[in-house]
């Protein structure tokens, strides 16, 4: 069975994702943050400015490891709830079916629209979107940039191909790595982020 992404946002849209007192969200079977695009852009690009330019390049890489580990285990969380069986499991026929499942539900949460472009089980990922919240913050508060900025689109891309082809959960992490090799930040007209079994 295909998964039917449409239905899912549908169902998913009513869900209330307002946070409480404290701005956690109860939702899937885990909790989430209320954490709003503009604070964090400015978090994750005030870091990396922070600090010298040789080192900028592997403050970007742990920005990105670091969701793809959060990613990892939280979307892990939704799989093993029961709400994820009821509404996802009746179309979870594969592990790809796993992954598209996987997307559409990043699609309710705003990161951007994102689309997969290419999929060979187990090897490569490549999605798109052509609204990143990242790439739309950086040119919003920056200006152009001359490298890719969406962090969180690229830890999240490597995270979910570890929950679906990396070996056993806990086990997985690290599994595939991701770059990001079009960037609406630097003028591309989509942000590109391309997964393959990691090399390290």
């Amino acid at each position: 069975m295909a998964i039917d992404e449409e239905f899912i946002i549908e169902q998913l849209s009513k869900a209330d994702l307002i946070g409480d007192e404290r701005g956690l969200i109860s939702f899937f079977g885990t909790y989430l943050t209320q954490t709003y695009a503009d604070f964090s852009n400015k978090m994750f690009f005030r870091f990396q400015k922070a600090l010298a330019p040789r080192l900028q390049k592997a403050a970007g890489a742990l920005l990105a490891n670091a969701v793809q580990e959060c990613g990892y285990f939280t979307f892990r969380g939704f799989v093993d709830s029961p709400d994820w069986e009821a509404l996802m499991g009746p179309m979870i026929e594969t592990d790809e079916d796993m992954l598209y499942a996987l997307v559409a539900l990043c699609n309710v949460f705003g990161v951007g629209k994102l689309k997969v472009k290419e999929l060979i089980p187990g090897e490569r990922f490549v999605y798109v979107t052509h609204n990143s919240f990242e790439a739309d913050g950086y040119l919003e508060l920056y200006g152009k940039s001359s490298k890719p900025q969406c962090y969180t689109l690229t830890g999240l891309a490597a995270g979910l191909m570890d929950l679906v082809y990396g070996r056993e959960f806990p086990n997985g992490l690290n599994t595939f790595e991701s770059v990001e090799t079009k960037c609406r930040a630097k003028g591309d007209k989509v942000c590109e982020f391309v997964v393959k079994r990691a090399t390290f």
